[in-house]
């Protein structure tokens, strides 16, 4: 739900916008940002309900694991999204219209409208895929972690553990992604 909502706030910013990633990249950093936050402080939750961590003792815990987990899921939502876009911009073909004032002025216009637009719709599918992917990874892995393989620690340490190995297992997988068992053989 946070995903398809900040994915709709990112589309209507880059359809006002047509030249978002070379001139304001800042604006996907806040997303990616705003994104890993929130996807970092759901665990919160079942920490205060389950593990009856509620007290302000464990404020600066929630804190500094929700903040680093942010940041790597903010970098890994990034990388992934680039993979993702290199990926995509290989096979897809997009159908675009250009406004009638562009095709009036010539071809090198019109080329370069249609692909400012083609980068336009590839980033938007790359950004929305990465969102999925990190959003997803995380959740999945850190349920296993917190509820399966560290059931039997602490809260806090279940908590640290957790939040740790879930943000590492996503940030070092980051450059997995897009890549087929063919391609992995080209590699090595």
């Amino acid at each position: 739900v946070t995903a398809s909502i900040l994915c709709k706030i990112f589309e209507a910013k880059m359809s006002t916008d047509d030249e978002l990633q070379t001139k304001k990249p800042w604006v996907q950093w806040i997303l990616f940002g705003i994104n890993g936050l929130v996807i970092s402080a759901i665990p919160i939750y079942l920490y205060i309900s389950i593990f009856a961590m509620s007290s302000p003792t464990f404020l600066p815990l929630f804190v500094i694991g929700t903040l680093a987990s942010a940041v790597l899921l903010a970098l890994s939502t990034k990388d992934i999204a680039l993979q993702i876009q290199a990926r995509l911009a290989k096979y897809r073909t997009y159908q675009v219209k250009v406004p009638e004032e562009v095709e009036k002025k010539g071809k090198p216009d019109v080329q370069k409208a249609k692909e400012e637009k083609r980068q336009h719709l590839l980033t938007l599918e790359s950004v929305s895929s990465a969102l999925l992917y990190t959003n997803l990874l995380f959740l999945l892995s850190f349920i296993v972690l917190a509820f399966f393989l560290f059931k039997s620690l602490d809260g806090p340490f279940n908590y640290g553990m957790s939040m740790l190995a879930s943000s590492g297992i996503l940030f070092l997988s980051k450059n997995d992604v897009g890549t087929t068992p063919s391609d992995a053989r080209k590699k090595k």
